[in-house]
C-alpha cells in the first residue's frame, strides 16, 4: 500500500508498506511525539483515509 506521511497537515514523505499497521509502526519508532502526524492513504474501497495518532484523551483512525 501507498502512504503519505503528514506533520501538521503537510506532505513529508511517501512510502510503501504492506499495511497501515506497519507504517503507523514506522512513525512510532522514529517520533516521541506522534500528535501532529498524520498518514493518509487509499483504502480497498479507493477511498482517501487519514490515519490521526491519538492524543492522551482519544482514539484513532477516522
Amino acid at each position: 500500500m501507498h502512504f503519505t506521511f503528514l506533520y501538521d497537515g503537510a506532505a513529508q514523505g511517501t512510502a510503501e508498506y504492506p499495511t497501515l499497521e506497519e507504517a503507523v509502526r514506522s512513525i512510532e519508532l522514529g517520533q516521541v511525539d506522534r500528535t501532529l502526524w498524520s498518514i493518509q492513504y487509499t483504502d480497498r474501497e479507493g477511498g482517501i483515509r487519514v490515519y490521526r495518532f491519538p492524543t492522551d484523551r482519544e482514539v484513532s483512525d477516522e
